[in-house]
Parts: C-alpha cells; sequence; structure tokens
C-alpha cells in the first residue's frame, strides 16, 4: 500500500503473484467474496488476462464483418481475415513467455448463467493448442484466398472459418465444462 489519501479515506493497493500449479484469479476473487465486502474484491484484470478473451472476439469479429460482404469483396475479405488471423499469431506469441515461464496463468471469468461463469483459463497444453489453431488459421487463409479465388460463397466460407477457429480457440481455453460445452457445440455448428 502506498497509503495516499484519496477522497474517501485511504487507497490500498495490493499484488498477488499467483502460483502456476495454485488457484487463478477468478478462484481468488470468489474466495475473498466469501470474506470480504463487494467493495473490496479486486476487480482489475491485467493486460495479459484479457487476452484470451480478444483472442476469442477477434475472429468471432472476423466472421461477423465478412459474413455481409459481398461476393465482390475480393480486397476486402481476404485482408479482413489475413489481418485477424496475424494478429491472432502474434497474441497467442504474447502468451507464450508468460504461460510457458510459468510466470501468469491467465484467467478470466465471465458470467453466463446464474451460479455457471464462462472460464477462460490458459495453461502450457492451452496455449500450445492455440497456437496451432492459430498458425494454421493464418496459413490455411493464404492457401484458401487463391484456391478459392473462381468460387462462388467465399464471404460464407471464409465467415465459417473464422467462427471454427473462435470455437477450437474457445476450445483450447475452456476453464470449466460449461465453457467447454458453448465452443464445442459451436464447433459442431449446431444450436444446442
Amino acid at each position: 500500500s502506498d497509503g495516499q489519501p484519496t477522497d474517501d479515506g485511504v487507497e490500498v493497493g495490493a499484488w498477488v503473484v499467483v502460483d502456476r500449479d495454485g488457484p487463478g484469479a477468478s478462484d481468488l476473487r470468489r474466495e475473498l467474496s466469501r470474506v470480504l465486502p463487494a467493495h473490496c474484491i479486486p476487480t482489475v484484470i491485467s493486460v495479459v488476462d484479457a487476452i484470451p478473451v480478444v483472442m476469442i472476439l477477434l475472429s468471432l469479429g472476423a466472421a461477423m464483418l465478412i459474413f455481409p460482404l459481398p461476393e465482390s469483396a475480393t480486397r476486402l475479405r481476404p485482408a479482413v481475415n489475413l489481418t485477424a488471423a496475424a494478429l491472432k499469431v502474434l497474441l497467442t506469441l504474447a502468451l507464450f513467455p508468460v504461460v510457458l515461464g510459468g510466470a501468469q496463468r491467465p484467467e478470466v471469468s465471465l458470467p453466463f448463467l446464474p451460479g455457471v461463469p464462462l472460464v477462460l483459463r490458459v495453461d502450457q497444453l492451452s496455449v500450445l493448442f492455440a497456437a496451432l489453431s492459430s498458425i494454421l488459421w493464418l496459413v490455411t487463409t493464404v492457401y484458401a484466398i487463391g484456391y478459392l479465388r473462381d468460387s462462388r460463397h467465399q464471404s460464407r466460407f471464409f465467415g465459417f472459418f473464422s467462427l471454427c477457429v473462435t470455437a477450437t480457440v474457445g476450445i483450447s481455453f475452456s476453464g470449466n465444462l460449461i465453457t467447454f460445452l458453448v465452443f464445442f457445440e459451436m464447433l459442431t455448428g449446431r444450436a444446442p
């Protein structure tokens, strides 16, 4: 604590370093909520904790941009797909030193159903699977752009392709069974 006064009194700051085999950030928040008032529970998520969410939203956003594009958007569609794929590879590479070095285990818990959160947790195995998925998305996109050059329904293909990548990264970062099932159902293309 730096003990600097604020309008309400004294501001307290704390840093918690989580052991890679220990509980994650959402586990810590849950445990603290049992013994502390709500205003004492940390709500800040570090930049590294946000990377799994950004990675999922990146390919989901690409899909939502690509689906409505007309077939004549022969330059914009590949640009959106390649940009999202390259950014996803870079974000995955940013996770490598943090996760594989054991410094941090990024985790985010998002409300989904009452008492059942969607949990995205990154560990050594999940970051490798996400890297494989991200790199394959980039390489396959480059190949598909040339292969499908004269084909129809490219927006539909690349849109669904982006959704598949969203699902595979979601599966790799699943921190609980509900999260795994949501992304697995997304990958199969059926409604639960």
